[in-house]
């Protein structure tokens, strides 16, 4: 078997790693490690400050130097830098570094969840819609279609509006119209695989 020059291989900053004959190809390359990550100065920078305003969030009653809902009347409009109050106080002397941290974990909740819920109630449609064709299928995405038929924000907003105000009503809102999209996506992928030859091969070999 032709050897590749180890040069060549890491010549666009990709990794490769040996193997014996026995146990598959000469070489295999990794498009991606986290040394190769680490490289990007950029990209390091951006990850840490993420990681910094995630553990801050996470540990909002600990940094923060009372609850966001806290007044002061004597401290009110209180310039960055106060004593007591780093990033200083609004218009009824709440302190805006708490309210900052404690709104943190609110946007992490409502921006996070409905992503994951999605995903997981797309995924599995999508697949479904894929594998088992014929009316479950039109079933489905018909139905995923009627949710596309709304503009996304109009939809979300008329569902929140017909719930009880909340955090809750909110993550249900930007699930449901999150699904779709991800079902669809979902679906299109099975579809290219089910088309692959040892799919048609396993199924011959039933």
């Amino acid at each position: 078997m032709m050897q590749l020059d180890a040069t060549q291989l890491a010549g666009d900053g990709r990794d490769a790693e040996i193997f014996d004959g026995a146990e598959g190809p000469s070489r295999r390359v990794r498009f991606w490690r986290l040394k190769s990550f680490c490289r990007d100065r950029a990209a390091v920078a951006a990850a840490i400050v993420l990681l910094l305003v995630l553990l801050a969030v996470l540990f909002a009653p600990l940094l923060a130097p009372g609850g966001p809902d806290d007044a002061d009347n004597l401290a009110r409009y209180a310039p960055i830098g106060t004593p007591g109050h780093l990033l200083g106080t609004d218009q009824q002397g709440r302190d805006l570094l708490a309210r900052l941290l404690f709104g943190g974990r609110v946007s992490l909740l409502v921006g996070v969840l409905p992503t994951v819920l999605a995903s997981i109630v797309g995924l599995a449609l999508g697949l479904v819609a894929g594998v088992a064709k014929g009316w479950v299928d039109s079933m489905i995405m018909r139905g995923l279609d009627v949710i596309f038929a709304f503009p996304m924000v109009l939809l979300a907003i008329a569902i929140a509006g017909s719930m009880r105000p909340g955090v809750l009503t909110e993550v249900i809102a930007i699930t449901i119209v999150l699904i779709p999209y991800v079902a669809r996506l979902a679906r299109t992928a099975v579809d290219g695989v089910v088309a692959m030859p040892f799919i048609e091969a396993a199924r011959a070999a039933q």
